[in-house]
């Protein structure tokens, strides 16, 4: 049974990714909207984003700028989180700029990051 999880998560990965590639990182951006948040994590680094080892996301998470502020790295490489943090339900990232979170951090629910 631990193996069909493990190849579930990996073929719903793959799928993600692969139509994130075709379609854009707005596949992703609206994909996060309403996560497994099981997928979330893997997700970002695909796309650019530095996520530590142990990090939880509860579910929803928004992102703007992304894509259309004139800083926007046009991925998720201005967001970097280290290990063992939580990002509650709701959280809002604007990545026009940098966003770091270090270790063993707690973002509450509906919090906002704004970079300008």
């Amino acid at each position: 049974m631990n193996i069909v999880r493990k190849i579930d998560f990996k073929i719903r990965i793959c799928y993600h990714v692969l139509l994130g590639r075709i379609v854009g990182t707005q596949h992703i951006i609206r994909y996060l909207r309403n996560p497994d948040p099981r997928l979330t994590s893997s997700l970002l680094k695909a796309f650019g984003a530095k996520i530590g080892e142990r990090t939880t996301f509860k579910r929803t998470v928004y992102f703007d700028n992304v894509m259309e502020d004139a800083n926007s790295a046009r991925d998720f490489s201005h967001l970097e989180i280290g290990n063992n943090c939580y990002i509650g339900d709701g959280v809002y990232f604007d990545l026009a700029g940098q966003i770091v979170l270090g270790e063993n951090v707690v973002v509450s629910a509906r919090a906002s990051f704004i970079t300008h």
